[in-house]
């Protein structure tokens, strides 16, 4: 199970009043450093409650586990099973326990995005040594933040989701990579034809802009 934390933005006000609080500012050059130092405690906090992803290598038998993916101020927490005696209605309160130490281990004051958060699980029904991905209604599940008062987005195992810089889905297939590609790409073309570019400067353009955003 996978879930995808956006930014965490922070507030102060009392009443009914809300004053925005931007921290350190988009594009601040100190944001990678100051993020690892917030977001090394909480990482701490997943593993000293044996919280994450549990993986045995198939050759050496080493166990090796992984809480989470972070980039600067972008996170996925990873959950699994630690034995084939846990079902997915176990790893779902893992789940849960770990984005309550993570909104928890905050600094006071801040929220996560929801806009930017979602989560999905990978379950699987087997039939006659066939299996199959189970879906939302065959394992319903929510996650709940500020104190249940709001339910985080979920994902169906095909549904892709921008993260960390990437679009991907869980099931690996390609249809919203391909589809924000052609966007990105029609969108650019649109607009370069309103341009009256020679062939060297349309070229130019391609390489140094769109190019890199689709390689």
């Amino acid at each position: 199970m996978r879930t995808a934390f956006g930014d965490s933005v922070t507030h102060f006000g009392g009443g009914n009043e809300v004053v925005p609080m931007h921290s350190i500012c988009q594009g601040n050059g100190a944001g990678l450093p100051i993020w690892a130092v917030v977001s090394t405690p909480i990482l701490d906090m997943l593993r000293t409650h044996n919280l994450g992803s549990f993986i045995c290598t198939a050759i050496s038998k080493r166990s090796i586990r992984c809480c989470s993916f972070s980039f600067v101020d972008d996170t996925d927490t990873i959950q699994t099973a630690r034995s084939d005696k846990e079902t997915w209605q176990d790893i779902v309160r893992e789940v849960q326990k770990s984005l309550d130490y993570w909104e928890g281990g905050l600094a006071s004051g801040a929220a996560i995005v929801l806009s930017k958060t979602s989560w999905n699980m990978t379950s699987f029904k087997w039939n006659n040594g066939v299996w199959k991905y189970q879906s939302i209604e065959e394992t319903p599940a929510t996650l709940d933040i500020d104190q249940q008062v709001h339910t985080l987005r979920r994902l169906e195992h095909h549904e892709s989701i921008m993260t960390l810089k990437v679009e991907i889905a869980p099931d690996g297939n390609m249809v919203g990579p391909v589809e924000k590609l052609l966007q990105k790409s029609s969108v650019w073309s649109n607009q370069i034809k309103q341009d009256k570019l020679s062939i060297i400067d349309s070229w130019i353009a391609l390489t140094s802009t769109l190019w890199r955003s689709l390689a």
